[in-house]
């Protein structure tokens, strides 16, 4: 069972035992009225004092007119809650708020009397059922208590001698009920027959309607079925001894049993690769292709063949837009080069794609192949991302120098680099030198 559950309802235990005012030199109070939507006061909702922390500091409830004192509160700051649930009004926190994290401070000084911190209620819901063995016989106080989705506690009832129950001061909305059984001999469970909060189904409260057939069949056995001292209800991994309940990706599945321990997506297109390395964690991609190496799988790559993508984000991969860099979706290109009109609009002489001032070539030779000197190389001429062709650099070569030797050796050295980042191959370093030697 959860501390923070059994705190709870150990307080509701003496919802109708005065609390003792412990003797302080300094301390002040907090005083205010509790009513209906009609302004009726209402008796008997239990007012719990809480300091920043959660902690509980003080109780008290409200007499028949609804009103309450709370004294021997030192000076702070405080939130207030009012708990009706067992009275069929929905809980609420001050100022008309739903939990302690929104709740509005109450501040004391003492010795004052912090007056006016009223709260007006409204009707709650109900969740009703029964709680059965499997021979459909009822079975008789199980606790079963309704929580939020993010596991405050909103109202609780016993079953009683036929397993039946109702449970009032719902308020709209969504909730999960567990029916813990452990005095009865019997495993506890969350709705529908789940194991943990986590995997537990909804179940829909409209105020102040009562939703029926929220029904449990309970089976024989013990609550801590894995020895771990953690009820299997509230057990991270119930299957296997977790005293830690540790869960690194916080996703509420113990790292004792967790096939993804660092990823609360886990294995969500179950294609055994965890979230956190799956490279297309939500396309089932078991062989991880990623043709273009960037890191994003095929299977979900808009752009298998291009590590860049959609960078102009017009609808069309990088690898066959014709002007990669700018959106241009419908492709124009008036004048049938393949650079699209809306990258032409730069300044490009020699259009290579490359605008002017970023081009260290602007007229670049842009010739299919290298000839040198009318000297046909057969090999491709490529162009680098300076703006400059390989027939550019080349021909800086010759222009450089009227010395025939200087011409080669400078063609050499233009070679040899290229053949040794893999521009080129052999073959082809041998054509281009050959031609420059003539």
């Amino acid at each position: 069972m959860k501390l923070k559950s059994l705190i709870k309802i150990t307080v509701m235990f003496f919802l109708f035992i005065p609390i003792a005012a412990f003797a302080q030199s300094e301390s002040g109070g907090i005083a205010g009225g509790v009513s209906d939507s009609e302004g009726v006061g209402i008796q008997n909702v239990e007012i719990n004092v809480y300091d920043t922390d959660d902690n509980w500091i003080s109780s008290s409830s409200t007499n028949p007119d609804g009103n309450y004192t709370i004294g021997a509160i030192p000076t702070g700051n405080y939130k207030i809650q009012f708990w009706s649930s067992h009275l069929g009004y929905s809980n609420e926190w001050y100022n008309d708020k739903k939990d302690f994290n929104t709740a509005d401070f109450v501040s004391v000084t003492a010795p004052d009397i912090q007056t006016g911190i009223d709260a007006v209620l409204a009707q709650g819901g109900q969740i009703a059922g029964r709680v059965t063995d499997s021979q459909d016989k009822g079975i008789q106080n199980v606790w079963v208590w309704v929580y939020d989705t993010t596991s405050n506690l909103i109202s609780y009832a016993y079953s009683d001698a036929n397993g039946t129950y109702i449970i009032g001061g719902i308020p709209t909305g969504t909730f999960k009920v567990l029916f813990w059984s452990c005095s009865t001999g019997h495993m506890s469970e969350w709705y529908n027959n789940k194991v943990n909060l986590y995997s537990a189904d909804t179940v829909s409260v409209t105020a102040p309607d009562i939703t029926t057939g929220i029904d449990a069949v309970l089976a024989t056995g013990g609550c801590d079925n894995d020895g771990d001292d953690t009820d299997d209800v509230w057990d991270n991994c119930p299957g296997t001894s977790n005293p830690g309940q540790e869960d690194a990706d916080g996703d509420g599945i113990g790292d004792a049993c967790d096939i993804c321990p660092k990823d609360p997506r886990n294995d969500i297109d179950s294609d055994g690769i965890c979230g956190d390395v799956d490279n297309c964690p939500e396309m089932a991609n078991a062989g991880q292709e990623d043709a273009d190496g960037e890191g994003i799988g095929d299977a979900c790559d808009i752009c298998p063949k291009d590590p860049r993508n959609d960078i102009d984000s017009d609808g069309i991969c990088g690898d066959v837009d014709n002007c990669p860099e700018m959106a241009n979706a419908g492709q124009e290109d008036g004048d049938g080069d393949g650079i699209g009109d809306a990258c032409e609009t730069l300044n490009d002489v020699d259009g290579d794609g490359i605008p002017d001032e970023d081009d260290n070539c602007p007229e670049s030779n842009l010739e299919p192949t290298i000839i040198i000197d009318g000297c046909y190389t057969g090999v491709s001429n490529k162009l680098f991302d300076s703006g400059c062709t390989m027939s550019d650099l080349v021909n800086e070569c010759l222009n450089s120098t009227s010395n025939h030797g200087s011409v080669v050796s400078c063609v050499n050295n233009l070679t040899n680099s290229w053949k040794k980042n893999g521009i080129i191959t052999g073959k082809e370093f041998g054509s281009i030198q050959k031609c420059a030697a003539k």
